[in-house]
C-alpha cells in the first residue's frame, strides 16, 4: 500500500510532492509517498508495517491511503518492507 504522508521542513527532499511554502516563507509543506505492507485489517483499521519494522495504525477510510499500482510495485519494489 502507499500512504501519502504530510510533512513540514525547511528543505523538501527529492521525493517531495505538492510543495507549498508556509505563510512566513521559512518552511515548506509537502507530501511524501511511503511504501508500506499491510499486516492486518481490523474492522475500520489497517495495520501497516514500515521499512524499519514499526507498526502504524490507520483508518481504512483515510484518503491518503491507497493500494499500490503495478508500476509502483515494479519500480519501487525495494521500498516495500519484507514482512
Amino acid at each position: 500500500m502507499v500512504y501519502r504522508k504530510p510533512k513540514v521542513s525547511a528543505q523538501p527532499g527529492p521525493r517531495a510532492r505538492n510543495v507549498h511554502p508556509s505563510e512566513q516563507g521559512d518552511d515548506y509543506y509537502y507530501d511524501v509517498d511511503k511504501y508500506w505492507k499491510v499486516a492486518d485489517v481490523r474492522g475500520n483499521e489497517v495495520v501497516a508495517v514500515t521499512r524499519t519494522g514499526k507498526q502504524v495504525r490507520l483508518a481504512a477510510e483515510d484518503e491518503r491511503l491507497r493500494k499500490a499500482r503495478l508500476v509502483e510495485r515494479l519500480l519501487h519494489g525495494n521500498r516495500f518492507p519484507s514482512v
